[in-house]
Order: C-alpha cells, then structure tokens, then sequence
C-alpha cells in the first residue's frame, strides 16, 4: 500500500465556551484514496464537532482539566492522535463504498440526499424553526457551514451504512448451521436444554423439637406401611413437589437422599430442616426432562448462526478487504498548522 503520511496536528478551532469563532478554510484535499478525495472540509466536520462538545463539557466539569487539555502539548499530542484516528477511519469508510462499487453494489446517493433534505425540511416546518435558526444552531456546535454541512455528514454516514449492510449481507449470505454442528453443540449444552427440573414429591412433618421428630419417626420406620403414620399424624403435614433448588436452601445435605430413583421411602433419620427438624418420606421422584435434539434445534441456530455470521463478516475484513486495501493508492496530506 502507498500511503504518503504527512499529517500534524489540527490547530484548535474552537474556542471554550459557548461560542464558535470564523475559520476561513482553503478548498484543499485532506486525503486521496484511489480515485475520490476527503477534503479537509470534509474532515472537519468530523473533529469540529467532536471539539465543541468536548470543550464545553469539560470545562463545565473540570476547568483546570479543560485547561491541560486545551492549552498544553500533552492535549495536543492527544489531539493529534485523535485526529489521525479519525482520518484513518474516514479512509477505511471510503475504501469500502469503493470495494462494493468495484463488485456492483451501488448506492443511490441521489436518494438518500433527497431524503436528508427532505428529512430536515419537514423537522423544522414541524418544530417552527427557520433555516437561519437550525444554521446557527449548527455553525455553533462546530460545523462550519452549518445545517449543510451537518447534513451532509449525515449523508455520507449513510451511504457508508449502505454499502456496509449491503456487503455483509452478501458476505454472509451463505452461512447456515449444519445437522452436525447442531448436534454437538447439544451434546457440548446439554445443561442448558432442560425443560423441566427434576423433583420430587415429598410428605414433610416439621416438628420444633428433635425429640418430638424423633419419636414419630421411629414410629413410622417400624410401620409396615411408613406413610400411614403421615395420615393419622394430629401435627397433619405438607405434600408437594419440590425441586432440587428448593431443598438445597433448606437443607443441602438433603439433596443427595432425595434425589434418586426411588419411590416409597421413609428417610432412615430425622433431618434439619427450616427452624426445626423433619421426617420425610419420598412418594416419587421425577428426574429433570431434556428437551430433545428437534425440540432445542432452533434455539441452537438463533445461537450458533449469529456467530458464524460476525466471524465471516471478521475474516473477510481481515482477507478480503485488507488485501483490497493493501493495493489501494492512499495519500494522507492534510497538515492541519
């Protein structure tokens, strides 16, 4: 690539405050990138902007802060390197509406512009605000020539976005998600493809004391029929389905006792459980339902696609496109003193 770098830094062109002074601007190039221009108009109504905001909030929250930046050489050299960064950017931009031109993606500009103008026209007739108004509003956040020079960013920003939609969706038109990346990607996930948690239904009496838990639960383990001792219980006692969460927080040694193939048991001791102590017998234990390879398919695609998509679009940024670039003529010649 030949690139001719000959950038310094950008004099200040705003001063702190709330007002903007007159800058006289030659009609001159700030870089040439294969056969189009950036001017330095152009490229200040990228950093101008940028300036106004940054001096004025600054100062507001911080004037001694304000003032290194503003008026030393250590803001200067941050100045300067921002500014290079924003030409650069602007150089990558232009490269690529030119890389979509070069392969038939064409953007109407024409439209777009007409868009903008008309765009801006209908929002001041509906805010009752006159064009020399917006003008001003516009010279004083650092546009120079005002509402047009706004709109004409914007234009430009648009038909970059154009062309940038335009060769993403042709770059990644292609990408599927395949039977076998689904597949071991469930098998990799299986945790996350649970539908329904595992449980178990459990007959729960809660007594204050040890010993109270204690004799009914001797009681029971010496039954025939364990659960009957529940049903004549006068204390009465709670049924439902709990899950492994849910007796975690009340007792995590329990979970290993519960949670098995089991049906029919009356745990072989009094537990902990709550404020108290417990005898607890199974009814039935529900292990946790997967949802199947074809039940979880689509939620693995709205997954796996996106990613393969923002890696295609990376790898052809850094191929493609860089080899596009590589072989560009690209001159940077703005000297800002």
């Amino acid at each position: 690539m030949k690139r001719v770098l000959t950038i310094s830094v950008c004099a200040l062109l705003v001063l702190l405050g709330t007002t903007a002074t007159a800058v006289e601007i030659d009609e001159n190039v700030a870089a040439k990138v294969n056969d189009d221009v950036i001017t330095v108009d152009e490229f200040l109504a990228r950093v101008l902007p940028k300036y106004t905001d940054i001096s004025r909030r600054i100062e507001e929250i911080d004037p001694l802060f304000s003032e290194i930046l503003m008026e030393t050489e250590y803001g200067e050299k941050l100045f300067q390197e921002y500014e290079r960064t924003v030409l650069e950017d602007m150089v990558n931009r232009l490269l690529l509406v030119q890389y979509a031109r070069s392969i038939g993606i064409t953007t109407d500009e024409q439209f777009i512009k007409e868009s903008i103008y008309q765009s801006i026209h209908d929002t001041l007739e509906e805010l009752d605000i006159s064009y020399s108004e917006a003008n001003a509003y516009y010279v004083l956040r650092g546009y120079i020539g005002g509402l047009e020079t706004y709109a004409d960013v914007i234009i430009r920003d648009m038909i970059y976005r154009d062309a940038q939609n335009r060769l993403y969706s042709k770059v990644i038109g292609d990408i599927a998600v395949y039977d076998e990346e689904i597949k071991d990607f469930y098998e990799e996930n299986a945790d996350r493809f649970i539908a329904e948690e595992e449980k178990a239904r459990l007959k729960i009496m809660v007594f204050r004391s040890f010993s109270e838990a204690y004799e009914k639960w001797r009681t029971a383990s010496r039954h025939a029929e364990p659960v009957t001792v529940f049903a004549q219980s006068e204390t009465g006692y709670a049924e439902r389905d709990f899950t492994l969460d849910e007796i975690r927080e009340m007792n995590p040694d329990l979970t290993r006792l519960i949670f098995k193939e089991t049906s029919g048991e009356l745990l072989q001791s009094v537990v902990p459980f709550g404020e108290g102590y417990a005898i607890i017998y199974i009814t039935s234990y529900t292990p946790a339902r997967m949802l199947s390879l074809e039940e979880a398919r689509e939620e693995i695609i709205s997954e796996i696609l996106p990613l393969k998509k923002q890696n295609a679009w990376e790898n052809w940024k850094e191929e493609v496109f860089e080899e596009f670039k590589q072989d560009s003529t690209i001159e940077i010649l703005f000297n800002g003193e």
